[in-house]
């Protein structure tokens, strides 16, 4: 019997915190979700590279295999095409002296997210970039003999 009362005692004290859980959700929730979208840009900006390295070896390796640059820069194009993006510069070009090919690719990235600092004058300061490129080039082992 004492234990009930004591446990009554106990939860008899306990004031109401109304709003605590608001506050706390609104100091939290803007950098919770700038950490969001910062992870969604990390993971746009690592597919658009590996698409392009993937697409600028292929590229490489179908024109050494096909002995033609022209098959290069389709295959290269067809990769990229298969991964929604398109290029803004191909090319495939015979290493001199040998049987190897390289080929380059360059990519315009546009981020999802821009951020600007407003200014006292009305006018903003822009934090991200608006666009840039993600150029990769390739020389596979396989084409050099």
């Amino acid at each position: 019997m004492k234990r009930d009362s004591r446990i009554k005692k106990a939860t008899g004290k306990r004031r109401p915190q109304t709003g605590q859980n608001l506050v706390e959700l609104t100091l939290t929730l803007p950098f919770v979700l700038l950490l969001i979208f910062f992870l969604i840009e990390v993971v746009r900006v690592s597919f658009t590279y590996q698409s392009t390295s993937i697409a600028a070896r292929q590229g490489a390796e179908f024109a050494a295999v096909y002995h033609s640059t022209a098959m290069g820069l389709q295959q290269m194009k067809r990769t990229l095409a298969a991964s929604g993006m398109t290029a803004s510069t191909t090319t495939v070009t015979q290493v001199a002296n040998t049987h190897g090919y390289e080929a380059s690719v360059t990519v315009k990235y546009t981020p999802l997210f821009t951020m600007s600092i407003p200014l006292m004058g009305g006018s903003n300061t822009n934090v991200s970039p608006g666009s840039f490129d993600i150029a990769f080039t390739a020389v596979p082992d396989s084409g050099l003999y």
